[in-house]
């Protein structure tokens, strides 16, 4: 029923009314999905301005359809229909609109209890009477049925508030261990769980759905458990959540219904729903598996870490959150025990039991989020609140507990700027100093909601460029601008390629040597290249003799380079896109990353040129095609190349092309701008130094310049097309 209410409720705030609400016209799926169908009847609506065409199913019709010639308004027929499918949901089909109607003719409004229904609940036949009244315009809109008392009176998370409400007296360091999908877990190993007959628990070896393997338990909560288990074919690793009872599986659903649209490397990946039939099976989430711990666990790490590399986190939590608000939704439990940090310093945001889709001006009214990171809107104000700005407050919280450690408490953030008009971060003591910083999270922690930052302006925020670790590239970058193609090595990643003996081997960089096994797998067969983030090598598996690249940082601050282009690189599959194989890294706090790729014989189209000028447009065809697939494939996944040139693309002797180097790739929202002005001079559209812009036009600007060196060769420049068209 909720669902179908917020259906309609999305339906009418963009001004359409669906006009043939029936149960017929509403599928309901094995995983309580609801599907509103059949938009045939359907028309647009203005506010005040009356409809005269209807041709919807008589019993669901409402009066004023039936007995007036001179028009309706568009809602409040809808909502007449969808108070009589809710009543046939308790009353089945015995059911009638026309019962209804014969009933209320001479009434004010329809009395519920005169159709004889099964039902009593004071709230539901409050619902249902304010959705039939006779008078349409004292009927309830769709936003007051989402709002009405009996959806807060039976939302199965209700129940949680209680036990959740106790966390706002615990520190940071009593509150369990989250793991792989957070949800208030206890982790540890399997002995330190006991398992119940009653709860039906899987055990070790089980093999669940003909498909996934358990290996672990590896936690459990109020709603369910959740085990590592292998695909028995494919041996892919995944996390399988387990819904304790069917109560707690509409709470999983609900989580599924959110999830099942996602899609960023940040964001923990739903894969499947493998459960037969809902109503007997409990259901169970076949979830992505990463090794990870909660930030909670890692807080003592973090804060020993400067802003320069808490950067890499932070910006990936703000990107994840930038994407749930662009796709309309709130995440309405952000803290530290939902969010994943792996040793490969990856974000994964997960739990979204309490996300919900919001409409920018409407509020919301039920929240169960953690006491301490709760918004002073939540706290003070029983009207409702925007969506967004609560998960901006979390979020303001969560990023000053990095620098402020445990002993930083939401609660004192709101007392101390309860007569203000602004949190001050000051006032918490916070051991960090820096102007930039303290404007961030005084900006994200304001009392008015209005006032706070968005997402959007977060991830753009002053702070995030001042600490970004690629800044520092600039300069050198900046010195192409002068250089020829044919002066300029041939790359993968930007990387001076020869044969061994003729790149000096520097041991305070400690490279690999010829022969060298790295992580007991991958033997060293020669360096291919180098560059200012670190160096490139051939190698091959001990094991199956497969050759790889391997592309291992140079330091600290290049590993997080290296982590930014994994994150991207990690969800890319395309023939003409480099692939990344694995990420071997144990410790990223002392060891520097080292990316598995494909290797490919190959040099970089910069090193092709001259052979490349020789054909004619037919033969170019196929290398300039596959770019063209590979970049449109890349912005189809909400990705920026942000670096496209002939050095960044590789082709082999069988005319393959393969796109490389994604450190300065990210993921983009349509119409938001960057403001960071990276790439290589000489492919820099025109709007890139001026105010902002928009990301897959800069990557059409520099394939547009590659594609014509490919015909004009070294002559041409991407400044001489902006000197030439400013004036156009």
């Amino acid at each position: 029923m909720k669902e179908m209410a917020d259906a309609f409720e999305y339906l009418h705030a963009r001004n359409i009314v669906h006009r043939d609400i029936k149960l017929d016209n509403v599928l309901f799926s094995s995983c309580w999905i609801i599907k509103v169908i059949d938009f045939n009847m359907a028309t647009p609506f203005i506010h005040g301005k009356k409809l005269y065409n209807h041709w919807s199913t008589s019993i669901y019709m409402a009066p004023e359809i039936l007995e007036d010639d001179d028009g309706y308004e568009g809602p409040p027929v809808d909502v007449w229909a969808l108070g009589v499918l809710f009543t046939k949901l308790f009353d089945g089909l015995h059911f009638n609109g026309h019962k209804v109607y014969d009933m209320s003719h001479d009434k004010t409004h329809f009395n519920v209890g005169n159709s004889q229904p099964t039902f009593s609940r004071e709230t539901l036949v409050s619902l249902l009477t304010a959705m039939l009244w006779n008078d349409p315009m004292e009927r309830l809109t769709m936003t007051e049925i989402v709002n009405h008392m009996w959806f807060k009176e039976n939302n199965p998370m209700k129940h949680k508030r209680n036990a959740e409400s106790k966390l706002s007296d615990v520190s940071v360091e009593e509150e369990p261990l989250t793991g792989e999908f957070g949800s208030s877990l206890h982790h540890g190993k399997d002995d330190e769980i006991p398992c119940s007959d009653e709860d039906k628990e899987y055990h070790v070896g089980q093999v669940v759905f003909r498909m996934w393997e358990v290996i672990s338990k590896i936690g459990e909560g109020s709603a369910g458990f959740i085990y590592k288990a292998k695909n028995i074919d494919s041996a892919e690793e995944v996390a399988l959540k387990k819904a304790r009872s069917l109560e707690n599986s509409m709470e999983l659903w609900q989580e599924a219904s959110i999830m099942k649209a996602l899609n960023h490397p940040n964001i923990m990946k739903l894969i499947d729903i493998p459960r037969e039939d809902t109503f007997s099976d409990r259901i169970v989430l076949v979830m992505e598996y990463v090794e990870a711990g909660s930030l909670a666990s890692q807080i003592l790490y973090l804060r020993s870490l400067t802003e320069r590399n808490l950067w890499h986190p932070m910006k990936q939590m703000a990107d994840a959150f930038e994407y749930l608000h662009a796709r309309n939704i709130v995440h309405r439990d952000i803290k530290l025990d939902n969010v994943l940090f792996s040793s490969c310093w990856i974000i994964k945001v997960i739990d979204f039991n309490m996300a919900t889709p919001f409409i920018h001006g409407k509020k919301l009214y039920n929240h169960w989020s953690t006491s301490i990171y709760m918004a002073p809107e939540i706290l003070e104000d029983d009207d409702g609140y925007e969506g967004p700005p609560v998960d901006v407050w979390a979020l303001g919280v969560l990023f000053t507990k990095l620098f402020d450690g445990l002993h930083f408490n939401g609660h004192k953030v709101y007392d101390m700027s309860h007569d203000k008009t602004h949190f001050n971060v000051g006032n918490s003591q916070p051991t960090f100093s820096r102007e930039t910083l303290v404007s961030l999270l005084t900006a994200m922690l304001w009392n008015d909601p209005m006032e706070r930052l968005t997402m959007t302006e977060i991830v753009n925020h002053m702070w995030f460029k001042e600490n970004n670790p690629m800044k520092h590239k600039r300069n050198a970058e900046s010195k192409l601008s002068d250089v020829s193609v044919e002066e300029e090595p041939l790359t993968g990643s930007s990387l001076h390629h020869g044969k061994d003996d003729e790149i000096p081997c520097s041991d305070e960089d400690k490279e690999y040597h010829v022969g060298q096994v790295v992580f007991r797998m991958w033997e060293v067969i020669s360096k291919i290249g180098e560059g200012s983030a670190g160096f490139i090598y051939k190698a091959k598996n001990i094991d199956s003799a497969e050759e790889v690249a391997l592309k291992k940082a140079r330091s600290l601050e290049n590993s997080m380079e290296l982590w930014q282009e994994a994150s991207i690189m990690k969800a890319l599959n395309h023939p003409n896109i480099m692939k990344l194989i694995d990420i071997p890294t144990k410790d990223p706090f002392s060891d520097r990353i080292v990316l598995v790729m494909e290797y490919v014989e190959a040099g970089s189209l910069a090193s092709q040129i001259h052979f490349l000028r020789k054909f004619t447009e037919i033969k170019l065809w196929f290398p300039m095609k596959q770019m063209a697939d590979a970049f449109e494939y890349l912005h189809a996944q909400s990705i920026v190349h942000r670096d496209i040139k002939l050095q960044n693309v590789l082709v082999s002797y069988k005319w393959i092309v393969k796109v490389i180097n994604f450190n300065k790739a990210t993921h983009f929202i349509h119409r938001q701008k960057f403001h960071d002005d990276l790439g290589t001079p000489g492919y820099m559209a025109p709007e890139i130094t001026e105010h902002g812009y928009d990301g897959p036009p800069v990557d059409v600007w520099a394939l547009g310049i590659l594609f014509t060196k490919l015909f004009d060769g070294l002559q041409f420049d991407g400044h001489n097309v902006i000197e030439g068209t400013k004036d156009e």
